[in-house]
């Protein structure tokens, strides 16, 4: 059965589908950062992407576990059992004759993901009243995509395709049916790729799909399972409407305009109204003193970043125009096919680094396109074994990119960035990788981690993503589980007990003893090592 739409006791849906000012949630209670709002179960529509129906299972969309193919259509997996009885029930004893079908007429197992989508819909419509009600209730912006002539076309193409797999006669009724479902899982649903995690496909709830967009979001969704999770990432006072960001809003502001283009609605967040820089909104954050908790404790530099600035306001204004210039000149010839071997990724970055210049001048690590372009120098070290290279540029990313464009310290992108670090340390601290490495790494790095406790730099990296990693996304998110993994191989070590004492006081209350540990054996060596990161990266990329 779907889900009902009705509001539940923390978020009420406000407004009349089809008005000017169209739907909205508001919060019924007041939420503080990183409060979960509310948790989204029994979606509409939950499924991996295209091909990766045959890795990830196909009802919790788990990762990384044992699976098992359906053995009637081999063409989707399950974790086990219970999974596979339970999504047999809901659609797959339906849609298991359509994969032999697909694979009788193309000779394929599997379906373009809006293709899929609207297949499971039309199996289960006649039968369920209350799916039928629920995308009653959702707004597809037919009349919009019709606009666009290549893409109407697309989701005739996809109509008809997916007429034709669920046995739907091809009459204009039905195929008006079809696209409008199109629409509405276009208009209405979530992308759940994580690059990070490897998950990926889509997620569709009623309640959910109300929530309105803002590039200076109150609120953030994440995903587990078969489960949606509406955490605050603002103070959110009863009544107040709560926003999410439907695009990446670090990007420049016509970069953002281009992913909200198939909402079709324009974004007038202040993000957007004043062309705000990361650095503008960063400084006005009221999340800003939550980071006395964090690898920039001195939250003074996040009131006032260490940029250098034009001195007069139209050089600063003609360095923000340039902008959307140098993002478009970063992208590769195709921006759909990534660089594929080591010696075109640095020819790339090399290409990236070069048109990021008057960032590079302005010292605007977290300005979009730059801080990208030191997210592929992170990943273009790491591939090539350059680990001290890898681990020294993390920590610049960590210190000077991405508070400045999250700056709530519980945020996915940060907590990420210190699990980077945590297991480039992993290829560090062994003895044996240590002598490996001097050969071919800046010696500062060298000296830097002779002196350091690389073991205890782990554990206080993995403390921070265990504390909040719930806050973050949920208290199974993978994250957590590689941290908490980290802390038990660190604590199975011996003769550690003086070190783990101090680090656990330092999170649990800030002692003295723990914080001055903290100050002088875990940021000091990050700081250290950080500020090697611009001319590593300088000596091979200019």
């Amino acid at each position: 059965m779907a889900p009902t739409q009705t509001s539940s006791s923390s978020v009420q849906v406000r407004g009349t589908k089809g008005k000017a000012a169209g739907r909205s949630l508001a919060a019924t209670k007041a939420f503080q950062p990183g409060e979960l709002i509310e948790t989204f179960a029994e979606p509409i529509l939950v499924l991996p992407n295209g091909p990766t129906a045959k890795v990830i299972c196909n009802h919790c969309l788990a990762l990384h576990k044992p699976t098992k193919a359906c053995t009637g259509c081999k063409a989707v997996v399950y974790c086990g059992p219970a999974c596979q009885k339970a999504n047999w029930a809901l659609v797959h004893k339906l849609e298991c004759k359509v994969f032999k079908r697909v694979k009788a007429t193309v000779d394929k197992d599997w379906l373009p993901t809006p293709v899929r989508a609207l297949v499971q819909v039309l199996l289960r419509w006649d039968a369920d009243a209350e799916l039928r009600d629920c995308f009653g209730r959702l707004e597809g912006n037919v009349d919009r995509f019709k606009q666009n002539e290549d893409v109407w076309k697309d989701i005739g193409l996809q109509a008809y395709g997916g007429m034709a797999y669920a046995g739907r006669q091809e009459t204009d009724d039905q195929l008006h049916m079809a696209r409008d479902i199109l629409c509405k899982v276009q208009t209405n649903s979530f992308d759940r790729t994580d690059v990070d995690t490897g998950q990926a496909g889509i997620f569709l709830h009623p309640t959910l799909a109300m929530a309105n967009h803002s590039c200076v979001p109150n609120a953030v969704v994440s995903f587990s399972g078969r489960q949606a999770f509406l955490r605050a990432e603002l103070p959110i006072k009863k009544d107040d409407e709560i926003t999410i960001s439907y695009i990446d809003y670090t990007k420049p502001k016509l970069f953002r305009q281009l992913g909200l283009h198939l909402y079709h609605f324009q974004c007038s967040c202040p993000r957007c109204k004043d062309d705000l820089t990361v650095y503008d909104v960063c400084q006005t954050c009221p999340l800003i003193p939550l980071n006395s908790f964090s690898l920039v404790p001195n939250i003074q530099k996040l009131r006032q970043p260490p940029t250098k600035l034009p001195k007069t306001k139209a050089q600063i204004q003609e360095l923000k125009d340039s902008i959307d210039d140098i993002y478009v000149a970063c992208q590769p010839p195709d921006s759909s096919q990534a660089p594929r071997t080591p010696e075109l990724r640095l020819a790339h970055l090399r290409h990236q680094w070069k048109q990021c210049q008057p960032l590079i001048e302005a010292e605007m690590w977290a300005q979009e396109p730059l801080g990208l372009t030191i997210e592929h120098a992170i990943m273009y070290y790491t591939e090539i074994g350059s680990f001290g290279h890898a681990l020294s540029v993390a920590c610049f990313a960590a210190l000077h990119c991405t508070p400045f464009k999250y700056p709530a310290p519980f945020k996915e992108r940060r907590l990420k960035g210190l699990m980077v670090i945590a297991k480039t340390l992993t290829n560090t601290a062994p003895p044996s990788a240590m002598d490996a490495m001097a050969a071919k790494t800046d010696p500062r790095v060298m000296a830097c981690l002779r002196q350091a406790d690389q073991v205890s730099i782990c554990e206080a990296l993995a403390l921070m993503v265990e504390k909040y990693g719930p806050l973050a996304n949920s208290d199974d998110w993978e994250i957590v589980d590689l941290a908490r993994n980290f802390l038990r191989d660190i604590a199975s070590l011996e003769g550690r007990q003086k070190e783990a004492a101090l680090l656990r006081g330092w999170v649990k209350s800030r002692d003295e003893a723990g914080s001055k540990y903290f100050k002088e054996q875990i940021l000091r060596p990050l700081e250290d090592l950080a500020g090697f990161a611009v001319d590593i990266m300088r000596a091979d990329l200019e």
